[in-house]
C-alpha cells in the first residue's frame, strides 16, 4: 500500500526560511559595531529578499487559484 501523498497537496512555503533570515539580519544588525561584518549583512539581505519573493509567488499563484475556483 502506497501511503505516500498526492504531490499535488504538497505546497511549498518558505515562512520558516524568512523567519531564519530575517533573524539572522537582525543579529547581524544589532551586534556590537566592532562585530559587524557586512557581509553577513548582505548574506542575510540577499537570502530573505530571495526567500520573500518565492512565497509572495506562491500566494499570487493561490489567489489566481482562487479566484477561478
Amino acid at each position: 500500500m502506497n501511503n505516500n501523498k498526492p504531490w499535488r497537496e504538497y505546497k511549498a512555503d518558505y515562512r520558516e526560511k524568512i523567519t531564519y533570515w530575517q533573524n539572522q539580519l537582525n543579529k547581524s544588525i544589532n551586534c556590537a559595531p566592532i562585530d559587524k561584518s557586512t557581509k553577513k549583512m548582505q548574506k542575510a539581505l540577499d537570502s530573505l529578499n530571495y526567500f520573500t519573493q518565492k512565497q509572495i509567488v506562491i500566494e499570487r499563484m493561490d489567489e489566481q487559484v482562487n479566484t477561478f475556483i
